[in-house]
C-alpha cells in the first residue's frame, strides 16, 4: 500500500511539474504579446527591427492560442459521416462514397495503415527531407506535415484503385500512364482538408508517442480529368436534340426526369463505366446516349443502396423511370440487362434524350456485393 501511495504522489507531482511549465511558457508568450502590441497598432512607422519584432510576436500569439485552445476530434474515426443510403466503399485509410463521388482518407504522423512504399517522386516526406534543427514550435508543424504526407498517400492509392482496370482506355484516348499517375497526385495534393487535431498538451506532446495525435482528414472528387483520362473514347459529346413529341403517339403525363436501375438482386459492383442494356443485347444507356462533357463534371451515375428521395431528387429529377436490373454480364461484370419490357418502354420516351445525355442515372446496389 505505501509503495503504490508513493507511486502515486510521484506521478502526481510530475503532472503538477508538467502543467506549472506549460503555464509559465504561455505567460511568457502573453507578456512578449503585449509588450509589443503597440508596436503592432503602429507596425508602419516602426523601424525595421521593430517590425522584425512584431512578425515575430504575431507568430508567438498564434501559437499561445493554438495551445490554449486547441482544435480536437473526438472520434477522429468517425469523422467521414456515412449516409444510409450512400454507397461507401471501404479502403485502407479511407472511404470511396460513390453517391456523391468523393474520397475520404486520413492520415496519421505515427505512420498507422501507411503504404509501405512511397506512391511517386513528386509527393515527398516532408519530416525525413528535414536535415535542420527544429525551431521552437516547428515539430508541431512538421507532424501536421507527417499526417498529410501519409493521408495523400491513401488517396493517392484509393485513386489507382477506382482506376484499376481502366488503364487500356488511356491510349486509346490519347493519353499516357504517366498523365494518370500525375493526375492522382494532384487530386492528392490539391485535397481539401476536412478535419484535423493539434495535440491537446502542446508540441510537448510528441514525446509521449504519436498516439495521441487524431492526424488530418482529407478529400476530393473524382470528377474532371481523372476520369476523362480513364472513360472510354466512344464515349462523346452529344449535341443538343430538339425532341418533338408525336401526337396522339405517346401518353401525355408527367415527363421522366431521369432512371433509376434496381441492381441490388444481381451482385452488382459500383465502376466507372456501367453499360444497360436489353435482353437482346442492345445498348439503351451507355456511349451512345450520354454525353462526354456531363459524364466527366459528374459521372456516368451515381450509386445508392436504397432509393432515398433526396439521393434520387438530386441526381434523377422529381419523376425517374424505375427499371429492375435481371442479371449482370460483361468480362468485367460492367453490364446490367434489363427485361425487353422495360427496354421497349424507355425507347418510347421522347425525354430519355435528355436525361440519359445529362447522365441522370442511378443504380442501386446491394451492400453485400
Amino acid at each position: 500500500m505505501t509503495i503504490l501511495c508513493q507511486i502515486y504522489i510521484s506521478i502526481k507531482s510530475q503532472f503538477v511539474s508538467y502543467m506549472m511549465r506549460k503555464i509559465v511558457w504561455k505567460i511568457r508568450i502573453l507578456r512578449v504579446y503585449l509588450i509589443n502590441m503597440r508596436g503592432i497598432i503602429f507596425y508602419k512607422n516602426k523601424t525595421h527591427a521593430h517590425k522584425v519584432t512584431c512578425r515575430y510576436t504575431g507568430i508567438c500569439f498564434i501559437v499561445m492560442l493554438l495551445n490554449l485552445f486547441p482544435f480536437t476530434v473526438q472520434g477522429f474515426d468517425k469523422i467521414i459521416k456515412q449516409n444510409d443510403a450512400h454507397c461507401i466503399v471501404e479502403f485502407e485509410g479511407g472511404i470511396m462514397d460513390w453517391t456523391t463521388g468523393v474520397v475520404q482518407v486520413e492520415g496519421r504522423p505515427d505512420g498507422r495503415k501507411v503504404i509501405s512504399e512511397p506512391v511517386s517522386d513528386t509527393i515527398s516526406d516532408p519530416v525525413s527531407d528535414r536535415n535542420s534543427l527544429p525551431l521552437p514550435g516547428s515539430s508541431l508543424k512538421l507532424l501536421h506535415e507527417k499526417a498529410l504526407f501519409n493521408a495523400r498517400k491513401h488517396m493517392v492509392k484509393i485513386f489507382e484503385s477506382i482506376a484499376a482496370g481502366q488503364e487500356r482506355r488511356i491510349p486509346e484516348n490519347g493519353y499516357s500512364i504517366h498523365m494518370l499517375k500525375a493526375e492522382m497526385e494532384k487530386k492528392a495534393l490539391d485535397a481539401e482538408i476536412i478535419a484535423f487535431q493539434l495535440p491537446a498538451n502542446g508540441p510537448e506532446q510528441q514525446t509521449n508517442g504519436a498516439e495521441h495525435w487524431a492526424g488530418v482528414a482529407l478529400k476530393n472528387d473524382i470528377y474532371g480529368d481523372f476520369l476523362q483520362l480513364i472513360l472510354p473514347p466512344e464515349l462523346r459529346q452529344i449535341p443538343d436534340i430538339e425532341v418533338i413529341e408525336p401526337e396522339n403517339k405517346y401518353k401525355k403525363g408527367k415527363k421522366y426526369t431521369g432512371m433509376v436501375i434496381d441492381a441490388r438482386d444481381i451482385g452488382f459492383k459500383p465502376i466507372i463505366y456501367p453499360v444497360i442494356v436489353s435482353e437482346q443485347g442492345k445498348e439503351i444507356y451507355g456511349a451512345l446516349s450520354a454525353s462526354r462533357e456531363y459524364a466527366i463534371e459528374k459521372g456516368l451515375c451515381n450509386y445508392a443502396y436504397i432509393p432515398e428521395p433526396d439521393v434520387i431528387l438530386r441526381r434523377a429529377g422529381e419523376n425517374p423511370v424505375r427499371v429492375k436490373g435481371l442479371r449482370k454480364e460483361g468480362d468485367n461484370n460492367d453490364t446490367i440487362v434489363i427485361t425487353i419490357a422495360d427496354a421497349d418502354k424507355i425507347s418510347k420516351m421522347p425525354e430519355r434524350h435528355q436525361f440519359m445525355k445529362a447522365c441522370k442515372v442511378i443504380i442501386l446496389v446491394s451492400k453485400l456485393f
